[in-house]
């Protein structure tokens, strides 16, 4: 290599080697370990305590895989909810699109089951429909 073209070549290994100690900071990254989604706890208004791997985070609820069983969770008749690897302090709003965010991160589907996806679970799990905990009646 000329002396010339050196300098290029330093410059960019000098660039290659700041990119690999600079990044997201280690609290704010989601650790995932494989494709399986954060075990979690929901408890429910009415009682009922569902324990299983967060599948995904929608609009009106939590869907989880309990006992090879697909069990979604209306948010109404959250009491409390539990996330491997994620608190939840006492100012933090339960369902704030802050805590959406975070939860969805740690879920096996982060961007949602699509129905033909839904479908595939249900099948692969011997059900006809999803096992569903209601809110409270309006």
């Amino acid at each position: 290599m000329s002396p010339r073209g050196i300098w290029p070549a330093l410059a960019l290994a000098a660039i290659l080697a700041g990119a690999c100690v600079t990044g997201m900071p280690e609290e704010t990254y989601a650790r995932r370990y494989g494709a399986f989604g954060a075990m979690t706890e929901v408890r429910t208004k009415g009682g009922r305590v569902v324990i299983g791997e967060l599948l995904s985070i929608g609009d009106s609820g939590v869907t989880l895989m309990e006992k090879q069983r697909v069990v979604v969770v209306q948010f109404g008749a959250v009491r409390t909810i539990s996330i491997e690897r994620l608190s939840v302090d006492a100012g933090h709003a339960l369902w704030s699109a802050r805590f959406r965010r975070e939860a969805s991160l740690r879920a096996r589907y982060p961007h949602g089951i699509t129905p033909d996806l839904m479908s595939r679970l249900l099948t692969r799990s011997g059900q006809q429909a999803v096992d569903s905990v209601p809110g409270p009646a309006r």
